[in-house]
C-alpha cells in the first residue's frame, strides 16, 4: 500500500502544531515542519550547498519537501504542517511529491480564525498591518474526500479514521 501524507494546514497559532504531535503519536507518522528546522545542522547545510544555485529562495520548503521525498520512498507515512495559504502552493507541492513517488494524502484544513491566530502569534508579526496582509492571501479549502474541515468537535479518532480511508 502507498505511504500516506497528511498535510495540516491553518493560520500561525490555531493549533497545527498540537494536532500534528497528536497524530503522530498515535500513528508513529513523521512531522515535517518548517519551523523545527536546524539550520546549523550538517544536513540541512549539506542539503544546501547541494542545490548549487546562487540565490538560495525557499530553502527550508525545499528542505522539507526533500525530507518528505525520502520518507515516503521508504514507505514512511508522514505529517507535513504548514499554513499554505495559496491552494496552488498545496497543489505543487503534492504534484511534486507525487512526481517522486506515489502516496496518498489527505488535507486538515483548520478553519480561518482571524482574531484566535493574531491573538497566539503576534509576536511573529511587526504590525497588526502585516498580519492582515499575510492573511489577505488566505485561501480555504473545500471539504471533500480528500479535506476535512478540523473544527472543535472533531475527535482524533475520527480524524484517524478518515486519514485511514484516504485514497
Amino acid at each position: 500500500m502507498e505511504p500516506v501524507t497528511v498535510f495540516i494546514r491553518g493560520l500561525p497559532g490555531l493549533g497545527k502544531s498540537t494536532l500534528a504531535h497528536k497524530l503522530s503519536g498515535i500513528t508513529n507518522f513523521k512531522i515535517i515542519n518548517p519551523d523545527d528546522i536546524n539550520t546549523e545542522s550538517s544536513d540541512y547545510i549539506e542539503f544546501a550547498h547541494s542545490l548549487n544555485v546562487k540565490r538560495l529562495k525557499n530553502i527550508k520548503y525545499r528542505y522539507n519537501l526533500h525530507q518528505a521525498i525520502n520518507y515516503l520512498l521508504n514507505g514512511i507515512n508522514i505529517i507535513w504542517e504548514q499554513p499554505w495559504r495559496k491552494i496552488s502552493n498545496i497543489s505543487i507541492t503534492i504534484e511534486n511529491i507525487r512526481n517522486k513517488t506515489p502516496t496518498r494524502y489527505i488535507i486538515l484544513e483548520f478553519p480561518l480564525d482571524i482574531d484566535k491566530s493574531w491573538r497566539e502569534r503576534e509576536n511573529r508579526f511587526s504590525s497588526k498591518q502585516a498580519f492582515k496582509k499575510y492573511v489577505s492571501k488566505w485561501q480555504p479549502l473545500e471539504e471533500n474526500r480528500n479535506t476535512v474541515l478540523v473544527h472543535e468537535n472533531i475527535s482524533i479518532s475520527d480524524l484517524i479514521n478518515r486519514i485511514n480511508s484516504t485514497v
